[in-house]
């Protein structure tokens, strides 16, 4: 049980890895300024291209030497090609509302983002706990009308980028200390231990969806970020972790696209190593390690062609 609780809480901190890549995109998107012109005529053209090459590349490795061209455009537009990708459509509506999103965050105040973290908070911890206790006491589900929804609480795409925003832009960071990291490290034990003990109380189900995981993931994320901020941009680590951050965003959005599709050929070749009777919680540390480090490595060989360099 306790290696299941390890590799349950090694699992619930790899889902985080989408809601920092949000946060961090809202942080340096809605920060910037750039003309409706700009986004609508030349960002989301070049997005929308790279769904399209996504989309073709996995459909042609997975179903060659066969290609039926109307099964390929039905599985683009419909966003099912590949199910792993469907964060390329939510970034794609991330991009065409980002004008509006800008000028929501830029006003938002403190108050109306605990709101927001509160909400999220009820529908995504509070609620589903409470199912699973009621769940294990016999009793039916709490009720909640669906025609309530609080979208920007709700919804990843809106929710991760303004907050981004906030805690970059808006938390005073002249006043960060020690107690901000203290706080930070409390909240990402708690909410990756959380949702782990929850996970293995109703069985220890590993299941790919990891609903019983993602609990707290939107703490974990949150405070991922600001441990990560305060960490590496005081003094001399500065200017080296700028380096760092520039060059592995640069490289993040090519090992999502790679890490789904290449999966199963590179997966066994990299637990292959670990040999016989490796435990899985060192296994999935290997492999998140040195899995980010060859699509990484692909990624940056990729960007040097002329055609991916400005869309990859």
């Amino acid at each position: 049980v306790g290696g299941i609780f390890v590799l349950s809480c090694m699992t619930s901190f790899v889902f985080v890895n989408v809601p920092l890549f949000y946060m961090i995109s809202g942080a340096l998107l809605l920060s910037r300024e750039e003309s409706d012109r700009e986004l609508y005529g030349r960002r989301i053209p070049r997005f929308l291209l790279l769904t399209f090459l996504v989309n073709l590349f996995t459909y042609v490795y997975r179903c060659y030497p066969s290609f039926n061209t109307a099964d390929f455009f039905r599985g683009f537009f419909a966003g099912v090609m590949d199910e792993t990708h469907w964060y390329l459509y939510a970034y794609l509506g991330l991009l065409v509302c980002l004008p509006f999103l800008r000028r929501a965050a830029r006003g938002m105040t403190h108050t109306e983002a605990v709101v927001l973290v509160c909400m999220r908070f009820v529908f995504y911890s509070l609620l589903p706990g409470l199912n699973c206790i009621t769940n294990y006491k016999g009793y039916p589900a709490v009720p909640v009308s669906s025609a309530f929804s609080v979208p920007f609480a709700a919804a990843d795409i809106l929710f991760f980028p303004v907050m981004g925003y906030y805690l970059e832009e808006k938390l005073p960071w002249e006043k960060a200390d020690w107690r901000w990291a203290a706080v930070s490290l409390a909240v990402m034990g708690g909410g990756l231990g959380a949702g782990a003990l929850v996970n293995c109380h109703e069985g220890l189900r590993m299941s790919s969806s990891g609903s019983l995981l993602r609990l707290f993931s939107y703490a974990v994320a949150m405070a991922t970020f600001v441990l990560a901020k305060y960490l590496f941009t005081r003094g001399r680590c500065r200017q080296w972790f700028e380096g760092i951050l520039k060059t592995g965003s640069g490289l993040m959005l090519g090992v999502y696209i790679l890490e789904p599709v290449l999966r199963p050929a590179v997966k066994p070749l990299l637990i292959g190593w670990m040999g016989e009777g490796a435990s899985p919680a060192l296994t999935a540390a290997w492999y998140c390690v040195f899995g980010l480090v060859v699509y990484a490595a692909i990624t940056w060989v990729l960007k040097k062609l002329p055609v991916l360099r400005k869309i990859l």
